[in-house]
């Protein structure tokens, strides 16, 4: 399982029901996956596991990750011929930030890393912690423009019918779940709570409907009465 961060909740029920799911991180560019590994019973944030035979990774003194092996593509193919990655020592630089020591943890996309106030803030942190929470169903983070911090980051999160009849006591229950990990210029500036079933309609039309199209279910006057 790939593509983003797999909620703790998805871990747990997938246990319970002993089925195999792997963890994993990789891309294109190193022919899929890298590293993988089982979630670890009791583990609330699992790691994503050492790396698979014929491939190698480490990351920079900022974290960034770094990739090589026999995997690795020699570049992009553009203009009817091969565009060679640019390699230093061997490796290709991903735009991804990490923790690597007996295993990969803590992704963060640097392409969805935004300045609020001259604060670096990772979007995808937000996201991550957000699913975890026992009555989010999906939850996705957005950059929006800001008069004053240049960027605010904003939360689109999907709950049941029940839980949006309680929205009003919500909002405030999920910036406290936020707040016991990330520091309060890190929360994100605005919740915009829907009925999960408007996630799942989309995903029925379009199976993994876009950044843009989750984007739009955020109305400007959410943003505007930030």
């Amino acid at each position: 399982l790939g593509g983003q961060a797999a909620p703790a909740t998805l871990s747990h029920w997938v246990n319970l029901a002993r089925i195999p799911l792997a963890l994993s991180y990789g891309m294109s560019e190193m022919g899929s996956t890298v590293t993988a590994a089982y979630p670890t019973k009791g583990r609330s944030h699992p790691g994503y596991g050492q790396c698979l035979p014929y491939r190698e990774l480490k990351t920079t003194p900022e974290g960034r990750i770094m990739v090589r092996g026999k995997t690795l593509s020699q570049g992009y193919w553009q203009t009817g011929k091969i565009h060679r990655h640019p390699l230093l020592d061997g490796f290709f630089e991903t735009n991804d930030y990490g923790e690597y020591q007996t295993e990969l943890r803590n992704i963060h996309r640097l392409d969805r890393i935004i300045i609020c106030g001259g604060q670096n803030i990772s979007l995808t942190e937000i996201e991550t912690l957000l699913r975890n929470h026992p009555l989010v169903c999906s939850a996705y983070c957005f950059e929006f423009p800001h008069d004053d911090l240049g960027s605010i980051p904003v939360a689109l999160i999907s709950v049941d019918k029940h839980s949006l009849t309680n929205a009003a006591e919500l909002k405030p229950q999920i910036l406290l779940y936020l707040k016991n990990t990330l520091p309060v210029f890190q929360l994100p500036k605005c919740i915009h709570l829907i009925n999960h079933d408007i996630i799942a309609a989309l995903a029925d039309q379009w199976l993994k409907p876009s950044a843009a199209q989750l984007k739009q279910l955020i109305p400007p006057e959410v943003i505007a009465g930030e």
